[in-house]
């Protein structure tokens, strides 16, 4: 439990200090160099990412499971003053000690609200994943497969440099109680905002 503990700390501290050093370097640019790069990008809405993911989760029957998935998302217009919204899909496959197998797929959306204002779709996050599972277990074939549908609501914190991301979150939802994982990919596009 404590080996658990300390994962989850360095999850979700090391992408805060990174930010807080890459606030610093930020200081150093001076405010007309900021604007000369937003108004080159022309704030191009169409904003993709993929990315892979790793997480511990609840979605077995039987205690938890680890999993690995990709998701991939894309900016939507903009059309409110504060935050941009993403929508996309998640494919996630998970594995419990207790020998069940899960494959869920979800849509994902997403309102990402950047505090630096450099790039569009860092900052912290709120998302909703509805979704559907599909489960059996491995040890007998003669079990029934398992099947239902997924909500779930994460919150997590995108740090974005260049075109590359990470992003530590955790997630609960019904029927699955918690997820907790990470994140990392890249996009294309322009990030910059007007």
């Amino acid at each position: 439990m404590k080996k658990l503990m300390i994962i989850v700390l360095i999850i979700f501290i090391l992408p805060f200090s990174l930010v807080a050093e890459e606030n610093l370097e930020e200081k150093s640019n001076t405010e007309e160099e900021l604007n000369t790069e937003v108004v080159a990008s022309n704030n191009y809405a169409s904003y993709w990412s993929l990315a892979g993911l790793v997480e511990a989760n609840m979605k077995t029957p039987k205690g938890y499971a680890l999993g690995t998935g990709l998701y991939t998302a894309f900016a939507l217009p903009d059309f409110v003053k504060t935050g941009r919204f993403l929508l996309g899909l998640k494919a996630l496959y998970s594995y419990s000690p207790a020998k069940y197998n899960v494959f869920n797929t979800n849509l994902l959306f997403r309102w990402t609200y950047d505090f630096t204002k450099k790039y569009a779709d860092s900052g912290i996050f709120l998302q909703a994943d509805p979704g559907f599972l599909l489960g059996w277990n491995g040890e007998s074939i003669k079990n029934k497969p398992l099947s239902y549908f997924l909500a779930e609501l994460s919150f997590g914190y995108r740090y974005t440099y260049k075109n590359f991301f990470i992003e530590p979150y955790i997630y609960c939802g019904y029927p699955s109680k918690w997820g907790i994982g990470i994140a990392i990919g890249g996009g294309g596009g322009i990030l910059a905002r007007k």
